[in-house]
């Protein structure tokens, strides 16, 4: 395994679970720290990683035993996302979207050695299918999320239309610029509050 990746980014880790028949357990993660054991309650193997001097890049610092040896997972791998999926079969359904399940399982067994349960599969189709269509219709669009929840929240701690408004301007930003200055509104009023 590589000796370096990217907080935010644990496809490298996922990549070689996959390759060696295992899933993982994560101990602990935070901003500094990540450590992770076998799934396999019969298996010892652990990896520990930490943040590099530069605050940006992992290294991986112990992996003990060096050499895993248990192989729990050979076909059914709980590690392998619907996203992890997508990312590694993207070229082939692009070429044919019309490819079936037992086509796409065939194709992940073939490449990684596992497959999917038929739901992860039919949830693979329609990630895959959104995911294009927006690269397709709006190529350089951003993308948002919806925050209808976070509004509703606000609106429940700070009853009042006032709240409400400045944290949809702040939703609705569509520059740095814009969501900084609500977001000083949303404090100055949150401080006048208290």
């Amino acid at each position: 395994m590589e000796s370096c990746m990217k907080r935010g980014n644990m496809e490298t880790l996922r990549d070689y679970c996959v390759e060696e028949g295992f899933a993982i357990t994560v101990i602990s993660a935070d901003n500094q720290r990540f450590t992770a054991t076998c799934a396999a309650e019969c298996c010892d193997w652990r990896v520990h990683a930490s943040k590099l001097a530069d605050g940006r890049t992992w290294a991986i610092k112990k992996i003990w035993p060096d050499k895993h040896s248990c192989r729990g997972w050979t076909s059914n791998n709980p590690i392998c996302t619907v996203k992890w999926a997508a990312n590694k079969l993207m070229e082939d359904i692009t070429s044919n979207p019309e490819i079936k399940g037992k086509e796409r399982n065939g194709l992940l067994f073939k490449k990684y050695g596992l497959y999917m349960k038929k739901s992860s599969l039919y949830n693979l189709k329609n990630f895959i299918g959104v995911d294009l269509a927006l690269k397709k219709v709006w190529p350089t669009a951003k993308r948002r999320y919806c925050c209808r929840h976070l509004s509703r929240n606000i609106k429940k701690a700070f009853p009042g239309p006032l709240m409400y408004i400045l944290s949809w301007r702040a939703c609705n930003a569509t520059n740095p610029f814009t969501f900084k200055k609500a977001m000083e509104r949303l404090r100055m009023r949150e401080k006048n509050k208290s």
